[in-house]
């Protein structure tokens, strides 16, 4: 999963700086991150979850 969220912050700045300039690439991230981090408390709920309903087996 944390390959997942620096591949999109990477390529998402990446692709940011080449389409509107590298100025804007901090803001960029700025916006990536915070779905990137709603990405990681998703999987962490699912995560959690699973191991939930594995213990009532």
């Amino acid at each position: 999963m944390i390959s997942v969220v620096v591949i999109l912050l990477v390529v998402g700045g990446v692709v940011i700086g080449l389409v509107y300039g590298w100025q804007s690439t901090l803001t960029g991230l700025l916006c990536l991150m915070p779905g990137a981090t709603v990405l990681v408390l998703l999987w962490l709920l699912l995560r959690a979850l699973e191991r939930l309903s594995q213990r009532d087996e």
